[in-house]
């Protein structure tokens, strides 16, 4: 086997998780959370234990192409949604706004923020941003011994 060159699989460790069983995983946590299941009920709907529903969402395990397809039923997705924003094999993102989206829908109250922040005016948005933006700023200082952030927001007339 000498000589063969190191892919995929056979390049990472034994215990390595693989990026996109991560993203799948993390897709699946945060549909389950905005539909409010839990994991126990989740698991036990696809026929699994809720330590596997933990396994596939921190993408220890991998989900089988047909839990996969149960999974997004239960969650009223198409297949398709479980891997959005994920980059290609060519190496381009669906969207940065997708992977934006997914990320806040797994934090706490991150899709109740969601739904709150669309039904605002352009006017509030902007005010909204500036807000939170600035709050960031103010944290990463903070935890930067008080070095100023490299960006600010734009000025937003409230």
């Amino acid at each position: 086997m000498a000589g063969r060159a190191s892919t995929g699989r056979a390049a990472r460790a034994k215990d390595a998780r693989h990026p996109v069983d991560v993203h799948v995983g993390a897709r699946i946590r945060a549909l389950r959370k905005k539909r409010g299941l839990s994991q126990s009920a989740l698991g036990k709907r696809i026929g699994v234990t809720f330590q596997q529903i933990q396994k596939y969402e921190r993408g220890a395990n991998r989900v089988s192409a047909s839990a996969l397809y149960e999974i997004a039923g239960l969650l009223g997705v198409p297949v398709a949604e479980m891997f959005a924003g994920l980059l290609s094999p060519g190496g381009e993102s669906e969207s940065a706004d997708a992977a934006a989206r997914m990320v806040l829908a797994t934090v706490p109250d991150g899709a109740l923020l969601l739904e709150a922040f669309a039904a605002l005016s352009e006017r509030e948005r902007g005010a909204i941003l500036c807000v939170a933006v600035g709050l960031a700023c103010d944290r990463r200082a903070d935890a930067k011994g008080g070095r100023q952030p490299k960006r600010r927001p734009e000025a937003v007339n409230v």
